[in-house]
Parts: structure tokens; sequence; C-alpha cells
């Protein structure tokens, strides 16, 4: 979600004015702190793991695992490679 909100202002210039002037009118959290909260949940709902502020895994950065239900081991979010390539992808 966080990378859809920013390819969405990196493609239409006319909305990062009013991503910039947004604020909450509950919160009062603006744009940019309500996109990195989204950011940092999606990193923890995925596993990404960071260290001295570097991503940890540089295997598999952009290929997270998904999180496991009651009924099924973690999934990877790579669906449409080939079996026999995914184990090369770490």
């Amino acid at each position: 979600m966080a990378l859809s909100c920013l390819s969405y202002l990196i493609e239409n210039q006319k909305a990062v004015s009013s991503f910039c002037d947004w604020n909450s009118g509950k919160t009062m959290v603006n744009a940019t702190q309500l996109l990195i909260g989204i950011y940092e949940k999606e990193d923890e709902r995925f596993g990404v793991k960071y260290e001295n502020g570097v991503v940890k895994n540089r295997f598999r950065p952009l290929t997270p695992k998904l999180p496991a239900t009651n009924d099924q081991p973690m999934l990877s979010t790579i669906s449409h490679v080939p079996s026999k390539d995914k184990t090369s992808l770490g």
C-alpha cells in the first residue's frame, strides 16, 4: 500500500501539494506521518528486518514472506515464478 501511494504521487505531480497540505481532522497526523506509519506496519507484517537502517535480508528485500496462518506455513509473495526458480531466490 505504501509503494502504491508513493507511485501515485510520483505519477501525479498535482497530488503532491494536496499530500503536503493534508492533516487528519481527528489526530492531526499529516500525510507524511501516515505514510511512514503504513510503511512500518507493512514491514512488521511481512517480517522485514533492518540492521543499522539497512534491510538485513539482502537476498529477498522486495519479496518478503506472507504471515503464516494457522493452517498454512509462511508463503512467498512470488507466485508467478516457476517452482524450480523459487528455490534460487532464497
